[in-house]
């Protein structure tokens, strides 16, 4: 039965990061810290140890990285869920990205300022909507699997009608923030090279990171996946990703109607 506290390791090589996220996740109802660890070796241990329900795992330590750390994790009897606490560079991007393919929930950024109290509450800003989403996922899993039995025997829905050729869908637009990442790599790799219409899609996410998550969508799916750029032509088959921490604005020819997103 899970816990109703939502119970984390901390595990990040610095001592500052580790007191400041420690401090800020204690302030969150519903969570309590029960560890902190230095590195990915420590962070295993007391995963054994102490069966956290979340950690949050920073990408670069010593003795054990962020990644070889999930990847030990995936043969761990017990599998909390993870966010990566990453830093705010194009190759601290390129390493999220494959962290959260290898089955991290979410990820944050570092602060970058020198002051401790702003740090604090960029991170509080940045945790407190994060983990207020783990916890409604925990209360909907638990309630789903408590109905799944009766979903089981329930009469087998009607299968909804398809879009017929000439329908009014001109186009897709997906907004996503937590889990997005994830989300995206589990649908458009199942869309066909002639999907007839284009998607645009805003993602949550801090500027340096779009590029490389439309490069690594792109490479697992049958239709085109680009960050999106100012004036660009809309395609049957191509997914744009607006850059992140922008906006997107969709107009028709000449300017006639404009769609925000």
């Amino acid at each position: 039965m899970p816990h109703s506290t939502l119970r984390v390791l901390v595990v990040d090589d610095t001592i500052l990061y580790r007191a400041i996220i420690s401090e800020t996740l204690s302030t969150i109802d519903g969570v309590e810290v029960i560890g902190t660890a230095s590195n990915g070796e420590i962070a295993l241990a007391k995963i054994a140890l102490l069966a956290p329900d979340l950690i949050t795992l920073d990408v670069e330590m010593p003795v054990m990285d962020g990644l070889t750390t999930l990847r030990r994790l995936q043969e761990a009897p017990h599998k909390p869920m993870v966010v990566m606490v990453s830093s705010h560079t194009r190759q601290g991007a390129t390493t999220t990205l494959q962290a959260l393919q290898l089955g991290a929930h979410d990820f944050i950024t570092k602060p970058g300022s020198n002051d401790p109290k702003e740090n604090r509450q960029t991170l509080a800003n940045k945790f407190r909507p994060l983990i207020q989403a783990i916890q409604t996922q925990r209360i909907l899993r638990q309630t789903l699997s408590g109905i799944e039995t009766t979903a089981r025997q329930a009469p087998a829905p009607h299968p909804s009608t398809p879009p017929q050729p000439g329908s009014r869908i001109k186009i897709v637009a997906i907004g996503i923030s937590t889990g997005g990442p994830n989300a995206l790599a589990a649908l458009l790799p199942s869309l066909p090279e002639d999907f007839p219409v284009p998607i645009v899609i805003v993602q949550h996410m801090p500027k340096l990171f779009t590029g490389p998550l439309a490069e690594s969508l792109n490479n697992k799916c049958a239709i085109q996946v680009r960050e999106g750029e100012q004036g660009q032509p809309l395609e049957a088959g191509c997914a744009y990703l607006a850059p992140g921490g922008r906006q997107m604005r969709v107009a028709t020819p000449f300017g006639q109607q404009r769609y925000a997103l």
